[in-house]
């Protein structure tokens, strides 16, 4: 029989055993060796379980914190002090003491070495690593720069000349694309960010340029401009006599500028500067060819793809310049000459103030003059028919070949009745007195020739077959002359 105690070590009775028997318990080093649980404890696991509602397989919790006192769990020893292995169990006692649970004791973190960084790599190996990226990008941006430098300061580009063409609707990405095209600009982007903060943009001109690969950024944009000397010039004569039609063909011909940009410019052009035009009214204007007399045909060079304002402005300003100041006094000499004609063939003076000439009149009878002679040494004769056909009542028409043809828009050999029955204020065979306006652009022998005409008493004229003119002084002689020609053929 042996004595049983409660845990405060109190007596609470004694129980008879069979002495003859030993007892059978739990075996604590199997229980312990395989992981099992004593049976006891499994009862006492139940009983708290329903207690405290914890499901099946989960420990049950502990309420009572483990003060540093008792039997906490330790990482490194068990509650006897004995060091516990690697990955091996240690006992965890709940507050009850009544029963004890075991779990694995969490493995211990693995301290790095001394002497490495991420990913274990030797701080000596990260170093270099580092080093080197450091020097890769430095060596990656420098190159960078350098390649960004020699397109804009032209450090190492060829001596290569190119010819690059410009227009007033190209855009400066279309300019720097054309650029770019030519190996002028490697980078457009960085041509187009210089343009920027520099103003070049509104520098550049419409134009053929003479450039070179060699050129850094700010010689090309000076070299693009209005009035650079690299810029792409031609030569263009003008014909004394020629329209203005066939003048702005022939320097669409030549590169210059286009017909369509010519028209344009002569109807919105502005024409304050010019005193020889100040009288030409808003409706002449709507006329593409308003500018028609005034064009003063010489050679001129211009630029490829010039601007269409500045050419015409070349064409009046030497107009201004060939029409002198002696050639302005001489425009009072004619009207002198006109009145004394007017007044002998009875005209009064309100007729005589109405029909004084200015120089746009003048440059219209040069025009004539122009387009009839067949050579210079007969200017100043033909010029003596117009003015006496102008003074003279008896013959109110001045009959000219030459402003029919203008009115037709073609220069034929031979006009027939119905060419010179057309409707046009240039027909001067249906229209008394002057044209509307003049009908070509009238060189200087012309102009001299209209302010100095001979004093003549003709009023017909008729080629001859020598390619000159023979002039009559009435119908009967024109006619008679006619006849001879007819006869000869």
């Amino acid at each position: 029989m042996k004595d049983r105690k409660y845990a405060d070590g109190e007596d609470f009775g004694q129980e008879m055993y069979d002495t003859s028997e030993p007892e059978i318990g739990p075996d604590e080093p199997a229980i312990e060796g395989y992981d099992l649980s004593d049976p006891a404890d499994r009862e006492l696991d139940s009983i708290l379980r329903e207690f405290t509602s914890a499901p099946e397989g989960e420990d049950i919790p502990v309420t009572e914190e483990i003060s540093a006192g008792d039997d906490e769990y330790r990482d490194d020893y068990d509650e006897n002090g004995d060091e516990i292995p690697e990955g091996g169990d240690e006992l965890v006692y709940g507050t009850s003491r009544a029963r004890k649970s075991r779990r694995k004791r969490p493995r211990r973190k693995k301290i790095k070495k001394k002497g490495t960084g991420l990913l274990g790599i030797p701080h000596f190996v990260s170093s270099l690593i580092v080093v080197a990226l450091v020097i890769f990008l430095g060596v990656t941006l420098a190159r960078i720069l350098w390649l960004w430098a020699d397109d804009v300061l032209a450090l190492t580009k060829d001596d290569r000349p190119v010819t690059v063409t410009i227009s007033d609707s190209d855009t400066m990405d279309d300019i720097t694309n054309k650029l770019a095209e030519a190996d002028l600009v490697r980078y457009p982007f960085l041509f187009n960010f210089y343009c920027d903060i520099t103003g070049a943009r509104e520098k550049i001109s419409a134009g053929e340029f003479q450039l070179n690969e060699m050129l850094d950024y700010m010689a090309l944009v000076n070299s693009m401009t209005s009035y650079s000397a690299t810029r792409a010039e031609v030569s263009v004569m003008i014909p004394e006599g020629y329209e203005c039609r066939q003048i702005f063909e022939l320097l669409q011909k030549n590169g210059v500028c286009t017909v369509e940009e010519l028209e344009t410019a002569a109807k919105t052009i502005d024409l304050s500067d010019y005193w020889f035009l100040e009288d030409l009214s808003e409706e002449a204007r709507e006329n593409p060819y308003c500018l028609e007399g005034f064009m003063f045909p010489d050679t001129y060079n211009f630029y490829m793809a010039d601007d269409p304002e500045r050419v015409l402005r070349k064409f009046l300003r030497n107009f201004d310049n060939r029409f002198d100041e002696d050639m302005v006094e001489s425009i009072t000499l004619i009207n002198e000459m006109m009145r004394q004609k007017l007044t002998a063939f009875g005209y009064g003076e309100d007729y005589i103030q109405e029909h004084t000439l200015d120089v746009m009149d003048v440059v219209n009878i040069a025009a004539m003059i122009e387009r009839e002679t067949a050579g210079s040494g007969e200017s100043a004769t033909i010029a003596s028919v117009i003015y006496n056909r102008l003074c003279n009542p008896n013959y109110p028409f001045l009959n000219i070949d030459a402003t029919i043809q203008y009115a037709l828009g073609e220069r034929k050999a031979t006009l027939t009745y119905e060419d010179l029955e057309i409707d046009s204020p240039y027909n001067t065979y249906l229209y008394p007195g002057l044209p509307v306006g003049p009908i070509s652009n009238p060189g200087l022998n012309s102009l001299k020739a209209a302010l100095n005409p001979e004093d003549t008493g003709y009023y017909y004229y008729a080629l001859d077959v020598d390619g000159m003119h023979h002039f009559s002084r009435n119908q009967e002689e024109h006619e008679a002359f006619l006849a001879s020609l007819r006869e000869d053929d």
